[in-house]
Formats: structure tokens, sequence, C-alpha cells
């Protein structure tokens, strides 16, 4: 099995029995592998067992290990359009070694741990006619020496070839932040919301080689296509510290309003102390 960005490593064990007419033949599986890699990160012990009977084919998968815990289960029919309806299970699971596959770029200092449940309903072969619901229960980032979490479950969606936010609310020391809206997978257009007041460190989740904090009150919205959106709202930032490793001083003190258009960042007002000096 080839993922050029995270090559599987392992030994499967199984055993596979079979029986019946070669119309309705019955299969059943188990399998097992005892230590799962994808690329450097472990997935751990992976149990599993699958059942054909006719075209309809049955699953309960088990993943564990000290980084995370994942269950899956439901049925999947063996046709065209491959109609399935499956559960997905994560506890006290890290996702982020995950998404550094899709955004290397992630500061490795960024870490998050989630429990939750992934809903798939509908055909696999045609999105338009696919549900994926996932409810987080819990999430927790540590932002470098920054933490936060979710207040109340996370709800997201693919309803039709719509990525709908239902609800995402983050708190943390200075944040509540919600995020609202939906990303149009047809026609490739997002509608994001962002308000709420959010500490500065979270930049630190971006870039590796900065630290940062202090208070921001936002008001933002992200309009039109993925491949070139307009930013729109405005951002009042009190009590600002940033510091890049490259200088050997950080920019603090800083109390500015900024506005977001489509031309890029506007400064209306900024006042900040740099080496003990006004900038």
């Amino acid at each position: 099995m080839s993922f050029p960005r995270a090559p599987l490593s392992g030994i499967l064990q199984f055993d596979a029995t079979g029986a019946g007419t070669f119309e309705t033949p019955r299969y059943d599986v188990k399998l097992n592998i005892a230590d799962l890699f994808a690329a450097d990160e472990g997935i751990g012990q992976i149990t599993g067992r699958l059942s054909l009977r006719g075209e309809m084919l049955t699953m309960e998968m088990d993943a564990s290990s000290r980084r995370l815990s994942v269950s899956a289960s439901g049925r999947l029919a063996l046709t065209p359009e491959m109609d399935a309806e499956m559960t997905f299970r994560f506890s006290d699971t890290s996702l982020d070694p995950y998404l550094r596959f899709f955004a290397p770029k992630m500061s490795p200092y960024t870490t998050a741990v989630a429990d939750g449940t992934i809903r798939v309903v509908g055909e696999l072969a045609d999105i338009d006619h696919l549900l994926v619901e996932t409810t987080v229960d819990k999430l927790q980032l540590k932002l470098f020496d920054y933490p936060a979490a979710n207040q109340g479950p996370i709800q997201l969606a693919l309803n039709r070839h719509v990525v709908e936010v239902k609800r995402f609310r983050l708190v943390g020391e200075g944040t509540a932040l919600e995020l609202s809206g939906t990303v149009g997978l047809h026609d490739n257009r997002i509608a994001l919301d962002a308000s709420g007041d959010a500490n500065l460190a979270i930049l630190q989740a971006f870039y590796r080689e900065m630290r940062s904090s202090g208070n921001a009150s936002l008001q933002a919205q992200v309009r039109g296509p993925l491949d070139n959106p307009v930013f729109s709202g405005n951002a009042a930032i009190s009590t600002g510290r940033i510091r890049h490793f490259s200088l050997p001083h950080s920019l603090q003190d800083i109390n500015a309003r900024l506005d977001f258009d489509a031309q890029g960042i506007r400064i209306v007002d900024a006042v900040a102390q740099l080496g003990g000096g006004p900038v």
C-alpha cells in the first residue's frame, strides 16, 4: 500500500476463510498488525474483523498505542455506488502528527489531543450523496507554552459537497473565539466568520520561530474563491508582545487597530516598545 506522504510499515497477520457459491460468497477475515507505522509515527496495535456476505462487507477495527485509541465499525456495499454506513470513534488521540502530513510547516511545538466521533453515511463514489458528520467532544491544544481547549462540542459536517462549520468555540487564557460558515467543494468558494477575543499566543501554532502574547479582539470574514479569498474585518490588539528568535529584542507593549480588506491589512494606528524605546 503506497502513500507517498506517509509510507506504511509493519507485518500483517491474518486468518481467512471462505464458503458458499461464487455468486453469493461468504468470507471472514481476522487480522492483526503488531506495530504499524505511518512514516515515523507509530500507530500501534491494529486488530480487526471483516465479513463479506454477498456484496455487503461489514467490519470492526481497533487501533491503540500510547498516543491514540481509535475504533471503527460499519458496513460497505461492494457495488459501483459503494454505499456505506460507518462510525469512527477516537479517544485521547494525538492529531498533530497526522496534521503535519498535510501541513508540514506547522510548528513542532503544537500538540492537539481529542475525543470524538466521525459518522459516514451515503455513497463513497459520489460525494453529492455522502454525509460525513464529525463531533469533537474534547480538544486539548498546546501552542508551545499556551494551552487552549474547546467549549462545548465542535461540530463539523460534509453534506452534499459543502463543508459546514456548525459549532466551533475555542477558549483559553484571554481567548474566546467562535468560528462558523461553509466551504463549497463544487464551486470552490469559502464563507467563514470568526469573532471574539484571541490571545496572540495562538500565532505560535503556525510560526515555529516566534513567541507571542497579548490580547486581540477580532471580527473577520473570509469570502470568495478558495484560491483567492477576500478577507475583511478588523482587530484591536492590546498589550501585545512578539519575539522572533532571530532578533535580539522583542516588540512589546503593542497597542494597535487593524483593518482587513481585499488589498491586505491596513494599520489604522499602532504603538509599541522595542529595545526600551517607542515605535
